[in-house]
């Protein structure tokens, strides 16, 4: 027996004696011990193969050459470059991704995970991978059920995927609104009906001149950055393009927005800048005219020497306050001045509104549906100085307050009044109960957002 079972080889025979007769048969007993001996060992040269596990006994082999085929054992330096999982900048198209790993991959298993780079194109639909050859799989989210959507994968993006048994889900690039974002480039797009945002993964100049009532499908959160290199409209959709203000935009060159997708082809524009600007606010996010138009803006002044109404029209939506100012307004008649307000139109009923005449010694009254009473000014000959003011409560409810006093008639009135529009407030008119024919004086109005 050539060892005895812990490595320890034993002769069969005992140590010749000398001027002794060797035996022809104890001598091939240990030759052929020793023989079988040698061929149990391992042979240097690989001609021998172990015929059982091979403890090391705390010890290594050192300078192995790298593992090339499945059944080979890695070097350690081959693990830590992670070779076995690296299959390169993937081919075929960026729907339908191939990579090749070395050595090649037998069979798809659970828990098996690759990395690849991504070629010069982000998908545009769901994404597929094959690896060696070995048939497509779908390349789902991190749920394992989601399909991926439009600019998931980036071009040249670094992406890890790990096979579920059934399909790759995928574990990087998480998809997340700060990971899109971080592209620094701009990209042109030119504008169509739907100028589809999710075809890029950049920052985007939109170009031409194309209304825009979508900006197509993407994942839910991703962000776009937008600047217009032309004048255009955006239309706004309550669910599928929601704008600031609720309202339509027109674009100018060099304005810029934000927007951010909802999913299932709806965005929303969080922010919008006008290049004239000169600012930017939480006004500007709100009002993109109201932002153009910060602090207060003056109507232009009108004389009330003739006819019977004076009209100020084309006030912008999202005004919150105005301030009417009287300098000698004066009529033919003694009917009380009123202002009327409208939306589309004038509004000639409705009105909560009093006002009264304060003089040395006495004082009187007076009451209106028509319109908010300016003061109490009965007098042909009153010339009527001073404001009033309208506010904004909420909605299309305003408030009016007057006080002045008449130059002619050495007294002092205040009046004020409600009203709850139809629509949003566009138009202010100063006219007269009767009404009476104007005759003196100017009247301008200054309003602020």
């Amino acid at each position: 027996m050539p060892r005895n079972g812990s490595g320890t080889y034993t002769r069969p025979q005992s140590d010749y004696v000398p001027g002794t007769t060797i035996l022809a048969t104890s001598v091939n007993s240990d030759l052929n011990d020793m023989a079988q001996a040698l061929t149990a060992s391992i042979a240097r040269d690989g001609q021998t193969i172990p015929t059982a596990n091979m403890p090391m006994g705390n010890f290594r082999h050192t300078g192995v050459a790298d593992g090339t085929a499945r059944t080979d054992y890695a070097a350690l330096g081959q693990t830590q470059n992670g070779a076995f999982l690296w299959g390169g900048t993937a081919g075929g198209t960026a729907n339908a991704a191939t990579i090749s790993l070395n050595p090649p991959l037998a069979a798809y298993a659970a828990g098996q995970a690759f990395r690849f780079q991504t070629g010069a194109a982000a998908n545009t639909s769901a994404v597929t991978l094959n690896v060696n050859s070995l048939g497509a799989v779908a390349v789902n989210k991190g749920d394992g059920t989601t399909a991926l959507a439009a600019g998931d994968l980036p071009a040249s993006a670094m992406v890890t995927v790990v096979h579920d048994g059934t399909r790759f889900r995928l574990i990087d690039p998480a998809i997340s609104p700060t990971l899109d974002a971080i592209t620094p480039a701009w990209v042109d797009l030119a504008s169509a009906t739907t100028t589809d945002l999710g075809t890029v993964t950049a920052n985007v100049r939109i170009t031409g001149t194309t209304t825009i009532t979508g900006f197509g499908t993407a994942t839910s959160g991703i962000t776009r950055k937008l600047r217009f290199a032309a004048a255009l409209t955006l239309t706004h959709n309550a669910t599928s393009l929601i704008l600031p203000g609720a309202a339509n935009i027109t674009t100018a060159a060099g304005d810029t927005a934000e927007a951010i997708s909802l999913g299932s082809g709806n965005w929303v524009v969080v922010d919008f800048t006008r290049a004239a600007a000169g600012y930017a606010g939480n006004i500007l996010l709100a009002n993109p005219v109201a932002a153009a138009n910060i602090g207060i803006n003056r109507g232009t002044e009108q004389a009330t020497t003739s006819g019977t109404a004076i009209d100020f029209t084309a006030i912008p939506a999202g005004v919150r306050r105005i301030a009417i100012a009287f300098e000698g307004v004066s009529t033919n008649g003694t009917s009380n001045k009123l202002i009327q307000i409208g939306s589309g139109s004038f509004t000639t009923t409705g009105y909560i509104s009093s006002g009264g005449a304060i003089a040395a010694g006495s004082a009187g009254g007076s009451s209106s549906t028509a319109g908010f009473l300016v003061g109490n000014f009965t007098l042909a000959a009153d010339e009527i100085n001073g404001i009033m003011t309208l506010l904004n409560i909420s909605g299309n409810k305003w408030v009016a307050a007057f006080s002045g006093g008449s130059s002619a008639g050495n007294f002092g009135a205040v009046s004020g009044g409600r009203l709850t529009l139809g629509g949003v407030l566009d138009r202010i008119r100063l006219t007269s109960v009767t009404p009476d024919t104007f005759d003196a004086g100017a009247v301008n109005i200054m309003w602020e957002f």
